[in-house]
């Protein structure tokens, strides 16, 4: 009597064991197979200039299942549909519903593209070229240094880029750079309105002029230039340049006032 107890209740567990994974099978088919669960309303909260009820398709969420969704590649596929959008939020809503945060890039400076520039590095630090002369487009760009619209935009910083030509959804790396060193250049009190981008160069045309090589280290660079202006502050000095594109970055002193 109790080997047949033993045997029944070991029938029952491998019956358990058995029947676990099938009714699990069985969920995940009805749940990939069935309209439960599949998106059919999508919401969109956004605060980006360039998205609109279109998004809603480009997503390419409709139909898709609400649990499986590959949140990393839809953000970037969306991204690369409305190159104004910096960031997607997706929140689920039991059953069928979707909603879409939408975050837009904010304009941060704006890009002075002049294409047919043809003077040199050397001609824009002595001061002999004048590059306003040959403007051709004004682009908008954000603190990533991703290029996302041509909209006028006032009171932003201004960097002029000499000798390219680029485009609305560009993200391009030398604009990136220089980008981390205007506020860099901000914290120590220089100004930032007349700046250029010109190859590999950064160049802030104020006094003292500084000259950046975007190829190179820029925190290192940048670590040099604050021991320049703090040893220049104790010695009371005023600088005219300050070329840091050498290892021992090269100092030039304004002509002291008789």
């Amino acid at each position: 009597m109790i080997r047949s107890r033993r045997s029944s209740t070991n029938k029952n567990r491998k019956f358990l064991l058995l029947l676990i994974p099938a009714i699990f099978i069985i969920l995940v088919v009805f749940i990939f197979k069935s309209n439960f669960l599949k998106i059919t309303q999508i919401e969109v909260l956004s605060n980006a200039n360039c998205v609109d009820e279109s998004i809603k398709d480009k997503s390419n969420l409709l139909n898709k299942n609400l649990f499986f969704l590959n949140q990393d590649q839809l953000s970037n596929e969306i991204k690369g549909k409305f190159i104004c959008i910096k960031k997607v939020k997706f929140s689920k809503i039991l059953p069928s519903k979707i909603r879409l945060e939408v975050e837009g890039r904010a304009p941060m400076f704006k890009l002075a593209l002049i294409k047919d520039w043809e003077a040199s590095a050397a001609s824009l630090i002595d001061n002999t070229a004048t590059p306003s002369a040959h403007l051709t487009e004004i682009f908008i760009s954000d603190e990533e240094g991703v290029i996302f619209s041509k909209e006028n935009v006032e009171n932003l910083p201004v960097i002029n880029y000499l000798g390219k030509d680029i485009s609305i959804g560009v993200v391009d790396d030398l604009l990136k750079k220089a980008v981390i060193i205007l506020p860099k250049l901000n914290s120590e009190g220089l100004q930032t309105k007349n700046t250029y981008i010109l190859s590999n160069l950064f160049i802030l045309n104020t006094t003292p002029k500084v000259i950046f090589d975007l190829n190179e280290d820029i925190n290192m660079q940048f670590a040099s230039l604050q021991l320049i202006l703090h040893k220049a502050k104790i010695e009371g000095v005023a600088l005219e340049l300050i070329d840091l594109r050498f290892d021992k970055p090269v100092i030039k002193y304004a002509p002291k006032k008789k």
